[in-house]
């Protein structure tokens, strides 16, 4: 289910700049002055990239909080979860997907709610697929990505190399998946410096154009020390229009079978008026918790069954986090266990 916006002109601009711009290295392609420290900028910057890719084999849940606010028009919370489970070697996939909606279309109007319900999942070379609109059906597997991407599916590959939680989903555009950012970075030459500082190192940039059509897109990455990725990643873009847009992430990781893998990812989304006085454009702000069952083992075969998309109280079961002792998703912060 789609949410609708009134501002959609400036949401479009904001999927423009973020959607074309992994971190900042695809618009570095082109010349530009540089600022220094080139081979240790791009060294970070392919450490995100190489981690991420180096995860074969994942089974997480992931639960979802998001929150619009726009005090033009509507509001929207959207809480769920999500049940991944990927085999990048075999192709294998098992996906189970229940989101919940609440929307207004005026700030004083009350909150609406409505539920989607998702599941697919490759069987014997086909692709099984069964949402609230009907199903189950057996599709070619090349429909996979485009599936994926309709229901809005997490990658979490992309968590700490794109800003902005619109733009973490699967995607049919093979421009803007995971594998073409990351191919892309390979030939690109960042522009930007490096500071060290006692536990984290900052890396900043600025996007390579710099001209009144193409205003300036800045970003600023804190990375830890320890796991050599990025723990904030923020971003700024003034737009000729006078319309400033901005984003600040925070990202917490685990290592699992000697890979890093996000387990809390969160952050807002602003675009204000650059004009003193005027209203905010819209807020959003997003929290994902995500419990890693397991990276980089052998996935049991049981969970490539068509029952998933046969069976919705067993589809459901498995993105029950008391059932499966979810521990990452149980505990509140500062509150103790879930009950």
């Amino acid at each position: 289910m789609s949410l609708s916006y009134r501002c959609v002109d400036l949401r479009s601009v904001w999927s423009l700049i973020v959607f074309s711009l992994p971190l900042f290295l695809l618009s570095s392609l082109h010349s530009a002055p540089v600022y220094g420290q080139e081979a240790e900028v791009k060294s970070y910057l392919e450490g995100v990239f190489e981690n991420a890719n180096s995860w074969r084999q994942f089974d997480f849940l992931v639960e979802i909080e998001f929150v619009s606010l726009d005090p033009a028009g509507p509001q929207s919370v959207v809480t769920g979860r999500h049940r991944v489970i990927m085999d990048k070697d075999t192709g294998k996939v098992m996906v189970v997907k229940f989101q919940e909606y609440e929307n207004a279309e005026n700030p004083d109007d009350k909150l609406t709610k409505t539920a989607t319900f998702h599941a697919s999942v490759t069987v014997d070379g086909l692709l099984w697929f069964v949402s609230d609109r009907g199903g189950p059906y057996k599709l070619d597997l090349s429909r996979l990505p485009k599936i994926l991407s309709s229901a809005e599916i997490i990658d979490p590959r992309k968590i700490g190399c794109v800003i902005e939680r619109g733009h973490i989903f699967g995607t049919p555009d093979k421009n803007h998946s995971f594998e073409k950012m990351y191919e892309g970075l390979k030939s690109v030459k960042p522009v930007g410096k490096v500071l060290n500082g006692k536990d984290d190192v900052l890396v900043t940039a600025k996007s390579a154009y710099q001209d009144p059509q193409n205003p300036v897109t800045t970003f600023s990455h804190v990375f830890s020390k320890e796991s050599m990725l990025p723990v904030s990643n923020k971003m700024s873009h003034a737009a000729s229009n006078g319309i400033i847009f901005g984003s600040d992430e925070r990202i917490r990781w685990a290592r699992i079978n000697n890979a890093w893998v996000p387990i809390h990812y969160t952050g807002t989304h602003q675009s204000r008026s650059a004009k003193q006085g005027e209203a905010t454009f819209f807020d959003e702000s997003y929290t994902y918790k995500i419990h890693w069952f397991s990276v980089n083992e052998k996935i049991d075969e049981k969970f490539f069954d068509s029952k998933v998309c046969e069976d919705r109280a067993y589809a459901l079961s498995l993105i029950d986090p008391v059932k499966l002792n979810a521990t990452t998703l149980l505990e509140d912060e500062g509150q103790g266990k879930r009950k």
